[in-house]
């Protein structure tokens, strides 16, 4: 069927090597940042738990809007034209995404009161 109109909001990225090691004096309950000072290898099979930051941005969604997530294992050539890739095969990867009853995810928006 037709899909419903769609904006992109924000954008968040992570390389997950460099998520493992949070920066303390930065980070708040709602926002992580990372030291990205010593990146480690992930272990292939081995199930990690990322939080990875979006943009700050303000939106106001209206009643009844349905909120998209998209995760990929890379930019996107056609939504990330303003950063210069050389989009390699070898540097391409997969992902997989572990979600179940004691693995669940979550989206943390913050929502501001209207006066």
């Amino acid at each position: 069927g037709v899909q419903p109109r769609y904006a992109i909001v924000t954008k968040g990225w992570l390389r997950a090597s460099h998520g493992l090691e949070r920066d303390a004096s930065r980070s708040t309950d709602d926002i992580p940042h990372y030291t990205h000072a010593s990146p480690k290898p992930l272990t292939p099979g081995k199930v990690y738990a990322l939080e990875i930051p979006l943009m700050a941005i303000a939106w106001r969604f209206q009643k009844g809007s349905r909120i998209r997530v998209e995760i990929a294992c890379g930019d996107s050539p056609i939504t990330d034209g303003l950063f210069f890739h050389v989009y390699r095969p070898d540097k391409i990867g997969s992902d997989t995404i572990h979600h179940d009853a004691g693995r669940p995810s979550q989206l943390i928006l913050p929502v501001l009161e209207v006066n």
